[in-house]
C-alpha cells in the first residue's frame, strides 16, 4: 500500500530542482491520515514567484502564482503549451500518482524555467489567458 506521506516525499525528491532555480521550500505539511481525502502540501518561494505542490481529495495540483496571478500547472499546459503533458486532469488514486508526480516535476523543470523565473512577459500572457473566458472543452 502507497502512503501519502511517502508520496510528498516523491514530490519533495521531484521538485528539489526548484532550489536550484532560487527557490526555498518554506512549508512542508504531511498527512495526518492514510485516508486519500487528507492531504499533504509543499510551498516553495523564491523573491518573486510561489509554488505549491498538494495532493488532497485524490487531487494534484501544482500551482505557481507571482503578485497577483495564480495558475495551475494544467492551466499553463493547456493554455500555452497545447497540452503537451497529455494529462486531462488532475485526479489520480493514490497508486497512479508517483509517476505523474515525476512527470510534472520534469515537464516543469525542462519548459517552466521562464514562470519560474518570473519573466514578465510570461507572466504577463499567463495573466491574459487567466482573463479570457474558458474555451468550451471536449473529451479526448
Amino acid at each position: 500500500m502507497v502512503r501519502l506521506n511517502d508520496l510528498m516525499a516523491t514530490a519533495e525528491t521531484a521538485f528539489a530542482f526548484l532550489t536550484t532555480e532560487g527557490f526555498t521550500l518554506t512549508e512542508r505539511r504531511p498527512t495526518q491520515t492514510d485516508s486519500f481525502r487528507d492531504g499533504w502540501w509543499l510551498r516553495y518561494e523564491s523573491p518573486g514567484v510561489e509554488v505549491r505542490v498538494e495532493y488532497s481529495d485524490m487531487q494534484f495540483d501544482v500551482t505557481f502564482a507571482r503578485d497577483d496571478v495564480a495558475a495551475t500547472y494544467l492551466f499553463v499546459d493547456r493554455e500555452i503549451f497545447g497540452q503537451a503533458s497529455g494529462l486531462h486532469g488532475d485526479m489520480f488514486p493514490v497508486d497512479k500518482l508517483e509517476p505523474v508526480i515525476h512527470r510534472v516535476a520534469a515537464e516543469i523543470r525542462a519548459h517552466y524555467v521562464p514562470l519560474l523565473r518570473g519573466d514578465a512577459p510570461f507572466w504577463d500572457r499567463v495573466a491574459r489567458l487567466r482573463q479570457t473566458p474558458p474555451k468550451p472543452r471536449h473529451l479526448p
